[in-house]
């Protein structure tokens, strides 16, 4: 077990701690910093759904709640 701080490809830093083998502790601290952090994708994803709620809206599959 050991903690790391990761640079998400967003630029925000993230401490993370870490189980298991060196070997897969490395691959997972890369996978972390090509992607962007959590508060981000959750933005991104939020993004996501409203647009696609105002594409269904505009389109007339959804009522306004």
């Amino acid at each position: 077990m050991a903690k790391y701080t990761v640079v998400h490809n967003c630029g925000h830093l993230a401490r993370i701690e870490l189980f298991g083998p060196l070997k897969d502790r490395a691959y997972r601290l890369a996978q972390l910093r090509q992607s962007p952090c959590r508060d981000c994708q959750r933005a991104s994803h939020e993004g996501d759904n409203a647009e696609a709620c105002n594409e269904l809206r505009e389109a007339g599959r959804l009522r306004r709640a």
